[in-house]
């Protein structure tokens, strides 16, 4: 049974979750490269902002989520509780972006005469999605070609 779509907004802390399988570097030894992992991850969060009437490309609006976006997860689902129970999609993942840095320690040391000074950040990784309208447009059109292509083939007949 295919998901059916929320259109609505959701709304700051609703619930989400996002499925896939993200792309993950290979051990160390192997040949260099990326492959894609045999595991699919499930995230689990909420929404942490979101932008309406975006100006990027069709998207109407945008919402940063508290996990990270890894990479190819772009494309997969992001899934909306609704109140009969049921999974729906909001939107799509398409890239993950870093939220600040923030200091939280200092550490200074003496390494054979040479004053050495680490600093530690904590930095956040959020997983940005978007509406899904471009993707219903392109549905759309496709579904009036498909029926304009049948109505000349039945005028052919």
């Amino acid at each position: 049974m295919p998901l059916e779509t929320y259109r609505k907004l959701l709304p700051l802390g609703h619930d989400v979750i996002c499925f896939g399988y993200p792309l993950t570097q290979k051990v160390p030894g192997e040949v260099a490269g990326v492959v894609v992992s045999i595991n699919p991850m499930m995230f689990k969060g909420y929404i942490h902002c979101v932008w309406e009437n975006v100006p990027v490309g069709q998207f109407r609006r945008v919402y940063t989520v508290n996990f990270p976006s890894l990479r190819g997860l772009s494309g997969a689902p992001l899934l909306c509780g609704h109140s009969s129970g049921r999974l729906l999609v909001a939107g799509i993942i398409h890239q993950s972006s870093e939220i600040g840095k923030i200091l939280t320690g200092t550490l200074e040391y003496d390494d054979n005469g040479r004053k050495v000074v680490e600093k530690e950040y904590l930095g956040y990784q959020m997983g940005v999605a978007s509406d899904f309208q471009p993707f219903v447009e392109i549905e759309r059109l496709l579904i009036d070609i498909s029926k304009k292509f049948k109505s000349v083939r039945s005028q052919q007949k």
